[in-house]
């Protein structure tokens, strides 16, 4: 090793380093110390910031939703969009932001023509936080990595080919790092980038790509096949052997064989059916509905008879125990044709954001049942109103091993029960402060985090709530019609009148202000969210609107 002499020897005994910040309420700050600020990495959807570019999240009220197909009100806003028959959708950039009040400064482009011409200011508003959503297309923020799209060029052939299209031959990426750099600025709707190369350039948000997190995984993923490859191909996998016939005639003297053949599960269900007196929480329908979930799940065959009968016991002995002990607020449909299928319906409980709500569930027992839990599908319209329902309609739950525990928070097939899933979904899953459900945020109970963003949070749920309620009267779960209507048609003027008190600005309580709540305002967005909620409550004539009209 060769010995380097340094003339000048030192220590660093001190730095001091400052930083430029755009802070949320739009003020700016230059050259403020470092040691000053701390980093806030924790916030909820509906926090934003100036220079994002955001888009209307408000479902038109006319907007037509099939119940067989729960769908993003993205969706049905690019669907109404494109099909001519509704507004396209709003877009903008924040200018500000007031958290305590839930309210965001925004200015509107126009929606029409050119993208640079599409940047021009239309407007400026104030809207609900809640009635916005990031626009995915222009995502590009202060700090992001970006990629200057390459412009097409003329082919052999005349025609033109972006290098997208692996024309690498005619597109070749700059030798130095012009295409590559820093936003670090957010002009009036465009783009300042620092590129690689030291130059500087503001460019609209259609000409560049921002590198995200999931695309440096992409690529390490993609590396992984050739740098990690030990030469050892996977396995083959072994063919799965077929399920054998089974005579199930033998379950049941009284079960004849019928022709077209039933179904294993509906032939169990008529053979029990008889053994149950069903009160009026749980419900049996000849046929089970076009909607469900988990109707074209094969009927897969058991293996042997014993097993069969020891899984029409497990059934039979839930449903007894649903017979006796089931809540007044949840409510189940069983069905003769597949005994392996329920549906669940349970009202949101007071004192919590989803109160006089419906919440639809669908489940399915497994073959291998109760040694596995049952299978559980929520209905969410593509509203994420809770950490544990995922819009896709996953329930995370420990006791549907969706989610990890211990103990008694997992299934046994000894020990749990379907009574204990929905039980646990409505006091657990749907409580009065949803925040803490997140994974880890239950950590931050009484911390700042947690203060400001769990009342937030409670808002939206109870909007989103709101919002199902909308979906459900327009296109209500098949065989549960008449029960939506006399729920609303019993419920619906506590639901407005719930909206009204937090339109004056209390909290709720059982749809009612009391003093406490007066000391605990709701934000101005929430009101402000709520008008157009409750307008889409008159416009299809929700019973007792009459009075709030």
């Amino acid at each position: 090793m060769r010995h380097v002499e340094v003339e000048f020897p030192m220590l660093v005994a001190n730095t001091c380093t400052t930083v430029d910040v755009v802070w949320q309420d739009g003020t700016r700050q230059q050259g403020r110390p470092s040691a000053t600020i701390v980093p806030f990495g924790i916030w909820n959807e509906q926090e934003f910031f100036p220079g994002q570019h955001v888009v209307a999240n408000v479902l038109p009220i006319n907007a037509a939703v099939d119940a067989t197909v729960d769908v993003t009100t993205t969706s049905v806003n690019n669907d109404i969009a494109a099909s001519g028959t509704g507004p396209a959708e709003r877009v903008g950039i924040v200018k500000s932001m007031q958290h305590e009040d839930q309210t965001v400064c925004v200015s509107w482009f126009k929606t029409q023509g050119h993208p640079d011409e599409a940047m021009e200011v239309e407007c400026d508003d104030t809207v609900s936080a809640y009635d916005l959503r990031l626009d995915s297309s222009h995502s590009a923020y202060y700090g992001d990595i970006v990629i200057r799209i390459v412009p097409s060029v003329s082919t052999d052939d005349g025609e033109s080919a972006p290098l997208s299209q692996g024309n690498k031959k005619k597109n070749v990426v700059p030798a130095d790092l012009s295409w590559v750099g820093r936003v670090v600025e957010l002009p009036n709707g465009h783009v300042q980038v620092k590129w690689g190369d030291g130059s500087m350039s503001t460019v609209s948000p259609h000409e560049i790509v921002v590198i995200k997190d999931e695309h440096y995984m992409e690529l390490w993923l993609e590396m992984g096949d050739w740098v990690e490859d030990n030469g050892i191909d996977d396995a083959p996998e072994e063919p799965v052997a077929a399920n054998t016939d089974i005579d199930l005639q033998n379950l049941d003297n009284d079960v004849e064989s019928v022709s077209p053949p039933m179904s294993r599960t509906r032939l169990l269900g008529l053979s029990f059916r008889s053994l149950l007196q069903l009160t009026s929480d749980i419900w049996w329908l000849e046929i089970s509905p076009l909607d469900h979930h988990y109707l074209d799940t094969t009927d897969q065959e058991m293996q042997g008879a014993s097993r069969a009968k020891s899984w029409a016991k497990a059934v039979q002995k839930e449903w007894k125990i649903l017979e006796d002990d089931l809540p007044e607020t949840i409510y189940v449909r069983a069905f003769e044709d597949r005994m392996d299928l329920l549906r669940v319906v349970m009202v949101g409980a007071s004192g919590t954001p989803y109160h006089d709500g419906l919440f639809f569930f669908d489940l399915q027992l497994p073959p291998s049942y109760p040694d596995a839990p049952p299978q559980v599908y929520y209905h969410s319209f593509g509203l994420r109103l809770n950490p544990n329902l995922y819009e896709s309609g996953t329930v995370c739950l420990s006791l549907l091993n969706t989610f990890g525990g211990e103990g008694t928070e997992v299934w046994s097939s000894t020990e749990s029960s379907l009574l204990q899933v929905v039980v646990s979904i409505q006091g657990l899953v749907l409580n009065d402060k949803p925040y803490y459900n997140e994974t880890g945020y239950e950590t931050m109970v009484d911390k700042p985090e947690g203060r400001r963003n769990a009342l937030p949070y409670s808002e939206n749920a109870y909007l989103l709530t709101l919002r199902t309620m909308l979906h459900l009267l327009r296109r209500p779960p098949r065989g549960f019609e008449e029960f939506v209507k006399e729920h609303f048609r019993h419920r619906g003027r506590f639901v407005l009148r719930a909206c009204n008190a937090w339109l004056q600005g209390n909290i709720v309580d059982n749809a009612h202000a009391t003093e406490v709540s007066r000391k605990q305002p709701c934000s101005a967005g929430l009101r402000l969210a709520l008008t157009s909620l409750v307008a889409a409550f008159i416009e299809i004539r929700a019973e007792g609107c009459e009075e709030y009209q």
